[in-house]
Order: C-alpha cells, then sequence, then structure tokens
C-alpha cells in the first residue's frame, strides 16, 4: 500500500501536528507492505529527503504553488500511483490533497482538531474550503469524540464521515542529571512541590485560573512553572504581581519541543485549566500535553473542557475540574500534595492509562482499517 500524507506543517518546525505527522508516517513505513510518502509546503525551493528505505519527504514551494507546485504536486502523484491520501491538516494541503484524490479516483482522509474546524466555520473563505475538502474527502478523522460530535452538528455531517482515533504518544527517556540541574537552574529545592502549566499563553489555556489558585494555596512550598509564550504574557505577570505570588510562580517562557519533557519529569503535577471560548469557536480539541505528562507519571489535573475529559481517567490518573474555578484546582494540587500514597497510585495508573488508550499500535491499526474500508 502507497500512502500519501500531506501537511501544511512539518519537523523540523515544532508543534504537535508537526511530531504527530511525523511519528504516523514512521510507524506506518514500519509495516512490510506500506509505503509512505509526506509532502509538505514550504517558503523553499523543492526538495526531497529519504528518512528510510520506506519514507520520504517531499517538500514543494508553497510561494510558487499555483506556477509550479501544482505542476509538481501532480506529476508525483501520477509517478507515485499512491493508494490511500491522508492530510493531517485542515487548510491548503487538505483542500488541495481532497481535489486531486477525487480526480484520480483514490481515497482520501483528513485528521481535525477542533480549533482548526470550529474557528474556520466564523470566516466565510475558510468555511467555504473547509465545506469543499469535507464533501471531497472519502472520511474525517477526529482526535477526540468531543472534536467528533461538534464538528459533525457545525457542519451538518453525517455520523458515517467520521471517526474518532486517538494519537499516539511516545516520550524520551530524561536523566536525573537533567532534572537536578534544571531544579538549580530555577532555583527550585527539593522540598518545594512543583505545578507545571506547559502550553501558549492565549485566554483560552487557562493559565489565569492556575495562578489564582496558586495565590490561594497558603503553603509556600507550593512553585508554579509556566512554560510557553503568547499574547497574554504580560496580563499572567500583572496578574501575578498583583496577587504577590511572583516568587512562587516561574515563567520560564517558549522552550524548544524536545527541551519541554524535562519540564514534565522535573514536576509533581501537571495543570492545564482550559476553558471553551464559544464566541470565538477556540475550544481544547483533546491536549497531547496531559498525555506526555502522563506518560512520565506525573498526576494530572484538566477541566471539563472540549476533549480534555478523555485525556484523564478521572480519580485515577488525575483530577477533573470545572471550567473557571480556581478553588477546586487549589483543592486537588493540595489534596495531591498531601497525600503521598495518593500520589504513587495515580503515578502509576498514569502511564498505564496512556500507554493503554493513546498507543502508537492502536492509532495505526485504526488508521489502517479506514484506509482499506
Amino acid at each position: 500500500m502507497k500512502v500519501c500524507i500531506t501537511s501544511d506543517v512539518f519537523l523540523p518546525e515544532v508543534g504537535g501536528i508537526q511530531v504527530f505527522t511525523y511519528e504516523l508516517a514512521k510507524h506506518l513505513s514500519l509495516l512490510d507492505f506500506v509505503e509512505v510518502s509526506v509532502i509538505t509546503f514550504w517558503d523553499g525551493k523543492t526538495v526531497y529527503e529519504k528518512i528510510n528505505e520506506k519514507f520520504s519527504v517531499v517538500r514543494l514551494p508553497k510561494h510558487d504553488f499555483v506556477r509550479r507546485g501544482i505542476y509538481l504536486f501532480r506529476r508525483l502523484l501520477e509517478k507515485r500511483n499512491y493508494d490511500v491520501f491522508h492530510s493531517t491538516t485542515l487548510g491548503f494541503s487538505s483542500f488541495v490533497t481532497a481535489y486531486f484524490s477525487k480526480l484520480y479516483r483514490k481515497k482520501s482522509f483528513v485528521t481535525i482538531y477542533g480549533l482548526d474546524a470550529l474557528q474556520g466555520y466564523k470566516i466565510a473563505k475558510s468555511r467555504f474550503l473547509i465545506k469543499r475538502t469535507f464533501n471531497n474527502v472519502y472520511h474525517i478523522i477526529s482526535f477526540s469524540e468531543s472534536t467528533k460530535l461538534k464538528v459533525k452538528d457545525t457542519y451538518k455531517l453525517s455520523d458515517r464521515k467520521l471517526t474518532t482515533i486517538y494519537p499516539g504518544v511516545s516520550v524520551p527517556k530524561i536523566s536525573q542529571n537533567l532534572i537536578e540541574d534544571l531544579r538549580q537552574k530555577l532555583n527550585l529545592s527539593k522540598e518545594d512541590f512543583v505545578v507545571l502549566f506547559v502550553g501558549r499563553l492565549i485566554k483560552r489555556k487557562g493559565a489565569d485560573d492556575l495562578i489564582r489558585a496558586i495565590s490561594m494555596i497558603q503553603d509556600n512550598s507550593v512553585k508554579l512553572v509556566v512554560v510557553g509564550d503568547g499574547p497574554e504574557k504580560e496580563s499572567l505577570i500583572r496578574l501575578t504581581n498583583n496577587l504577590k505570588i511572583k516568587d512562587r510562580v516561574i515563567f520560564v517562557g517558549k522552550v524548544s519541543y524536545w527541551d519541554v519533557f524535562k519540564f514534565y519529569k522535573l514536576a509533581d503535577v501537571f495543570c492545564m485549566p482550559s476553558k471553551y471560548l464559544k464566541d470565538e469557536g477556540d475550544i481544547e480539541g483533546l491536549g497531547i500535553v496531559f498525555l506526555e505528562a502522563q506518560m512520565y507519571g506525573v498526576p494530572v489535573i484538566g477541566t471539563n473542557s472540549g476533549g480534555i475529559p478523555e485525556a484523564i481517567d478521572n480519580g485515577k490518573s488525575g483530577f477533573i475540574v470545572p471550567e473557571n474555578d480556581p478553588k477546586s484546582i487549589a483543592d486537588k494540587i493540595m489534596m495531591l500534595k498531601n497525600d503521598a500514597e495518593l500520589r504513587e497510585r495515580m503515578s502509576k495508573q498514569a502511564i498505564r492509562f496512556v500507554k493503554k488508550k493513546f498507543s502508537w499500535r492502536n492509532c495505526v491499526s485504526k488508521h489502517l482499517q479506514l484506509y482499506e474500508r
């Protein structure tokens, strides 16, 4: 089986979709009967790369796509005679891929995450392109049940058109020396209880509610480490100062994708209290960060928002609290801090939960079932 995966973004550019696209292609290519090409669009010239014997990457010029890119794209499709087309981004690549797959009478798929489809619906031009894409593809793959249901209702789609396939998750091993170095760099003592937030500093992510929760905790050994950058950063720093907890909140800023993992290993608890911004169509599709944290045995706290409840084994690997509720967050943090046995149980279950529900074996198997249907 020859699979063509297209994406508007790809490594070395860092992000969740970029990593998912690479890992999906890599795991598919490890199967004896599958060959994979990733075709991505970027600002450079045409580049061909070989990752392994059955996994190649083609980068086509986005800026010159109308004049030259379409010709190269079509030549590739004719030369390689793909059996299946799959776009892992909803946008330029999915629109083009769906069109050509229909032209060549091949099956095509698109993966959706939540924000891409729901926010796109509010813009007339995007809504038109997304609707055309959904009409042309054979099937739509959602990252979560929450996203599937919201997109189905928004675009008036049939149940038979959508399937949820959870992503696989894998994390690198981190040495204890790296953790100790990081602890010293952040000026944290071994007695400090570290609460971690990882994400873009935007309203949806709810970092303001987490900061308010920390201010409600009288125990000064509870420290918050905020990893990420974004338009809300300055207001969050002001909030920290106004609440007089600036000595307990550490703003790390933006770090590379591969550097994020050592922060998970450092943490005692992970929390991202996202909220649904309905007017903006802004919602948490799933929350890969919860899965990555749990893979390191870190108990997690999330909100009952979007796909987050699907990423947490509530009461066993972590806790789900209401949106916009700093008091509930503070209570759960202190419950975990004061009960070492609970933390240990949740730590073990967190790893079991993610390995079972979000394995690459399951992810690849379910994709193949759709491709072959």
